[in-house]
């Protein structure tokens, strides 16, 4: 997660997150804290189960996690693909960005870029919305096993 301040929206990830099936989170340092009361208490309580790690800025954050083998996957309403039409890479990476901002665009250009299609004008939704929607297509990408 890169630059998300609202602790309801991290706590609200988490608890996507471990109830879909995801291994880990990493945030960086723009992040509001998962510990924070709110966020544990939105989490009810998964930022307590599930690994993460909060790092500093954010082009180092993701060189750790390319280093580590990930292929990165940015959300972005401008991207060019689908995610109905993704093939996930086996170690995925979803880079969330903050609501009002969205993604640097230096992240952007790391990324393969993610889009949910909207309709009837709507432009984005929730950042915790959109972390379910895309933490599920994910699963269901996994091989089973």
């Amino acid at each position: 997660m890169c630059g998300i301040s609202n602790p309801e929206n991290i706590g609200s990830i988490f608890r996507n997150a471990a109830g879909l099936g995801m291994d880990a989170i990493v945030l960086d340092a723009q992040c509001s804290h998962p510990l924070m009361r709110r966020a544990v208490r939105v989490s009810m309580g998964t930022v307590l189960a599930l690994p993460w790690l909060q790092l500093g800025a954010t082009a180092p954050l993701l060189n750790a996690v390319e280093a580590a083998g990930f292929t990165l996957y940015a959300l972005t309403p401008a991207a060019a693909q689908n995610l109905a039409d993704v093939a996930f890479a086996p170690r995925s990476a979803i880079i969330f960005g903050e609501e009002a901002h969205g993604l640097d665009e230096a992240v952007i250009a790391r990324c393969t870029g993610l889009a949910i299609p909207m309709a009837g004008g709507v432009d984005s939704l929730n950042v915790a919305a959109t972390s379910a929607i895309v933490f599920n297509a994910l699963r269901d990408a996994k091989p089973p096993g």
